[in-house]
């Protein structure tokens, strides 16, 4: 299975135009709408469906199992680990804890879901890039995890089922050779045990 992992919310729009899912409408989406999009996106990758109908306005239809279906409406995945975690990571700049202005996306479906679901706790684990000593990467990663945490804390989950966990550069996604890489590296994610 593929997770789509692209920023929000215009990279998803073209991502959909692109794959050839007929999207309707002037181009701009509400969040309904957005999410709407970027689940059904989601749902096309794990299920292999190649046609769906127009999502703007429209209705669309999409194949997979209940689950994966009620994950991807509340913007969460099945791993290839078998983890449920976001949709998106939570990407760092360089040497920085502060959490992105996109990141506001990723911490709302967290929250809604830890909301509706008051049994789950979540991992929230950090990463860097291997730019840095080890012990800083490690000190960072850490310094990124809590950086979620108390982000979702603001949104009223309690602190008790927040894991935050530093992995530092150990655990890469992309390649420390290039910026891109680099970049996929600095992240935090966030996985529903």
């Amino acid at each position: 299975m593929l997770i789509f992992n692209v920023p929000y919310p215009g990279e998803t729009f073209r991502l959909l135009q692109q794959s050839g899912i007929e999207l309707t409408g002037s181009g701009f989406m509400s969040r309904k709408i957005f999410k709407l999009a970027t689940a059904t996106a989601i749902m096309v990758v794990m299920s292999g469906c190649s046609t769906i109908g127009p999502i703007g306005g429209g209705s669309a239809s999409v194949q997979g199992s209940a689950k994966e279906q009620r994950l991807a409406a509340a913007g969460l995945v099945v791993s290839e680990e078998k983890r449920v975690k976001t949709r998106h990571d939570i990407l760092f700049g360089p040497g920085s804890v502060k959490l992105p202005d996109e990141a506001v996306y990723v911490i709302s479906d967290a929250a809604q879901y830890l909301v509706r679901n008051k049994r789950k706790t979540v991992s929230l684990v950090g990463h860097t890039d291997a730019s840095g000593t080890e012990s800083e990467n490690m000190d960072l990663s850490i310094q990124r995890a809590f950086a979620v945490r108390n982000a979702l804390i603001a949104e009223g989950i309690e602190a008790h089922r927040l894991e935050p966990v530093g992995k530092g550069e150990m655990r890469p996604m992309g390649s420390n050779e290039s910026v891109e890489g680099r970049k996929l590296n600095r992240r935090v994610e966030i996985i529903f045990p």
